[in-house]
């Protein structure tokens, strides 16, 4: 691949680490490190020759199902189409900046999944009600642009960390 290629693209996503079709250190070694790497697993980073150090992307499903699923479930969107997912990893990539991706972080941070899941939706809500595959939640009237879909989604959003724990607890216990 890297004969032909200048950036050649291996995405090894078996699991787990140990099915892996190779690791980020023999991509990095086979492509003269130069490859844009993601994978199913988890690996370490790498430093390369000239010393700065290359993070391999770890590809996961998080950053878009739950997003479209969720804009979904919004809108009550009657068909979850492939056009929906291509607006979904669309919005994903362009949230990279050519730094990042040098440095191999081929996706934002994991710890900003909740805005970046915000950021999708949003998109994809306004897709979908746009385009009539869905329609606007009872109450988000004044909802008109992504930014409006943005507010009201994380208004809606389900807390994460301590606070969302606490709360799963208490629906929990009032369902006893």
């Amino acid at each position: 691949m890297s004969e032909i290629n200048e950036r050649p693209i291996i995405f090894p996503l078996s699991n787990p680490t140990s099915l892996a079709e190779c690791t980020f250190e023999q991509a990095m070694k086979w492509s003269d490190e130069r490859v844009v790497f993601a994978s199913g697993s988890p690996f370490p980073p790498i430093k390369r020759s000239d010393g700065s150090t290359v993070y391999p992307a770890q590809a996961n499903n998080a950053y878009i199902f739950p997003a479209v699923g969720h804009a979904a479930i919004l809108t009550q969107c009657s068909s979850i189409t492939e056009e929906l997912f291509l607006l979904a990893a669309e919005c994903l990539g362009a949230m990279s900046n050519a730094r990042e991706l040098e440095g191999g972080w081929l996706f934002p941070p994991f710890s900003k999944i909740k805005s970046i899941s915000s950021e999708i939706m949003a998109l994809l809500c306004d897709y979908i009600v746009a385009n009539n595959m869905g329609s606007k939640p009872a109450g988000t009237s004044m909802v008109k642009s992504q930014a409006d879909w943005n507010r009201y989604i994380q208004s809606v959003m389900w807390p994460v960390g301590k606070e969302g724990a606490m709360q799963a607890n208490l629906v929990y216990r009032s369902r006893l």
